[in-house]
């Protein structure tokens, strides 16, 4: 499952389109990975177009998937297949040469690379609580220190990656991915 969380300051840059894709890459060629999918607030265009651009293919829509303030939304489901992303791969290459890259640097998941998130994850807490129930829940009784500690651990039995994303260009930290891997 692939999610992702950015600052707005930093929406409709490309960045997201083009972390998502390293992700989707890092999945399907480290990971050997058979297929990746995400799902989005119908409303959310920007994450849906994030999606669409990485070759993902809705797949449907999970009616009333999640309790939003009082109220039961719909969220669309996203996926694309290995076959699938080997064959766009090789025809943007083909087509274009080399996808314009946008100058990202991940940076190594440490416990002190971690603390980056801090301030975003502070920001995009009240988000994150309005995202579903089980955020809300899990997030209103949660420190970012518990939540790096849980992060960390995961990481190191190998059931996430979370990926740190920085603009070389002027040096920012401007988000950050957490991807969940099922053996």
């Amino acid at each position: 499952e692939l999610g992702y969380i950015l600052n707005r300051h930093f929406w409709r840059q490309g960045y997201m389109t083009e972390a998502a894709g390293k992700a989707i890459e890092f999945g399907f060629e480290h990971l050997k990975l058979h297929r990746i999918f995400a799902n989005c607030d119908p409303a959310n265009t920007g994450s849906y177009r994030v999606m669409e651009k990485n070759g993902m293919q809705r797949e449907g829509c999970l009616r009333k998937h999640r309790l939003f303030k009082g109220v039961w939304r719909d969220f669309l489901l996203y996926a694309i297949l290995e076959d699938e992303w080997h064959t766009l791969k090789e025809s943007r290459l083909n087509e274009h040469g080399r996808r314009k890259n946008i100058n990202l640097e991940f940076v190594e998941t440490s416990g002190e690379g971690l603390d980056l998130i801090e301030p975003l994850w502070e920001k995009l807490i009240e988000h994150h609580k309005a995202v579903s129930i089980h955020f809300r829940n899990h997030f209103s009784t949660i420190s970012f220190n518990l939540r790096k500690k849980e992060l960390l651990e995961k990481s190191r039995e190998g059931a996430l990656f979370v990926d740190l994303v920085k603009d070389r260009n002027s040096g920012r930290f401007i988000g950050y991915c957490v991807t969940s891997v099922n053996a």
